[in-house]
């Protein structure tokens, strides 16, 4: 399989978790599922550079990721 479709398929893997995550029932299963997602969104940004096609800055599940992240921490930091 080329690089390029290895990104396709590792984003689509993102997009159906990010998917997943907004109808888990708890706050601990949409943190866990957003961070798989980061993962693959990862993974496909390796492959982007491995075809010198960088997309991180214009991934909209990125930046979807860092947002609910900054999110979950400033929640946690309230409770303690």
């Amino acid at each position: 399989m080329s690089a390029k479709r290895k990104e396709a398929e590792y984003r689509r893997y993102a997009g159906a978790l990010m998917d997943l995550a907004s109808r888990a029932g708890t706050i601990a299963d949409k943190f866990r599922l957003l961070a798989m997602a980061h993962d693959w969104l990862k993974l496909a940004d390796k492959m982007a550079r491995l075809t010198r096609r960088p997309r991180t800055s214009h991934d909209p599940l990125t930046r979807h990721w860092e947002r609910h992240q900054a999110h979950a921490v400033r929640r946690n930091l309230d409770r303690d």
